[in-house]
């Protein structure tokens, strides 16, 4: 599988295991609707510190994930994934947790 599921504080969260691309979006799409129809949870969190990129077919796939009434966090995300969030307008519609860039 490429998400694995826990429950933190009444939460769900699913961990994102792969880049979401054309070849694996589906896939991924697929399993994070069942986690979130098995567990009858409205609200969302996806942890995305294995993720490297998200294609615009992932960027597609959160939006649905979005307009089928889930409540959508994402937290992890590396400064690579957070930029391309922040580039599309991404961080104005939906709760994404900024990473910390540390002091260069």
């Amino acid at each position: 599988m490429s998400c694995n599921a826990k429950i933190i504080n009444d939460e769900l969260v699913v961990e994102v295991n792969e880049n979401i691309d054309t070849s694996s979006v589906d896939r991924i799409g697929e399993e994070i609707i069942a986690i979130v129809d098995e567990h009858q949870k409205d609200n969302l969190t996806l942890d995305v510190k294995n993720m490297e990129y998200i294609s615009s077919a992932g960027l597609r796939l959160l939006i649905r994930i979005k307009k089928g009434g889930v409540s959508l966090k994402i937290i992890n995300s590396s400064k690579d994934v957070y930029d391309i969030f922040h580039i599309t307008g991404f961080t104005d519609m939906f709760d994404i947790e900024k990473p910390d860039y540390g002091t260069e």
